[in-house]
């Protein structure tokens, strides 16, 4: 039994919360639900990526139902492992998913689903730093928004470009942004930057 597992079965209460590790950066919750289920690991309640200013850090937080199947997957990582695209994937009981992850606002973009809503917000980057808030909007008529936020820079940062937030009433309204703008051409540049358009999980 690893060191892992026995701190669980020797804690009172174990944690719901595991934290896996060494996740390709394309991943999502449905990739990762899926390698789960193959593998026969019961009880995810919620999978939520981890971000570090809108970006993946290759690390997951797993929320499951019961303290029990808790400890029943950390038991069954520790024997077997789990592998996601042919990587292997670490795991580990988090009691202070405060500690064991980057914490932020949502507008700098840190932590689970980058404290925003998993698959109903979509960040758009690459645009010119010179656009306004009424911009977005224009950019965006005929899609379903709810809220559009600017995303600041982190401290001593700069950028001539800008990242916006985009908040969405459904996943469907945020695959269809996406196919619209990801990978455009951003409008008045002709130094063949592109718009990224990227779903928040």
């Amino acid at each position: 039994m690893s060191r892992m597992v026995r701190a669980a079965f020797q804690a009172q209460e174990t944690s719901k919360h595991i934290l896996l590790r060494n996740l390709p950066r394309t991943s999502t919750p449905g990739d990762v639900r899926r390698a789960l289920l193959r593998d026969g690991v019961q009880g995810v309640e919620k999978i939520e990526i981890n971000y570090s200013h809108f970006r993946p850090t290759g690390k997951a937080l797993l929320t499951m139902t019961t303290s029990k199947n808790s400890l029943s997957a950390l038991t069954y990582f520790d024997r077997h492992g789990i592998r996601l695209a042919g990587v292997p994937v670490h795991a580990e009981a988090v009691y202070n998913t405060t500690s064991a992850l980057v914490m932020g606002s949502g507008l700098e973009g840190d932590g689970p689903t980058a404290g925003h809503e998993s698959g109903k917000t979509v960040t758009l980057s690459g645009l010119s730093g010179k656009k306004r808030l009424k911009d977005i909007w224009d950019m965006l008529e005929g899609f379903d928004v709810k809220q559009v936020l600017f995303s600041r820079l982190p401290p001593n940062k700069f950028s001539l470009f800008s990242r916006w937030i985009v908040k969405v009433n459904s996943e469907s309204e945020a695959h269809r942004i996406v196919r619209k703008f990801h990978m455009t051409k951003s409008h008045g540049r002709h130094d063949g930057v592109r718009v990224r358009a990227e779903i928040l999980y």
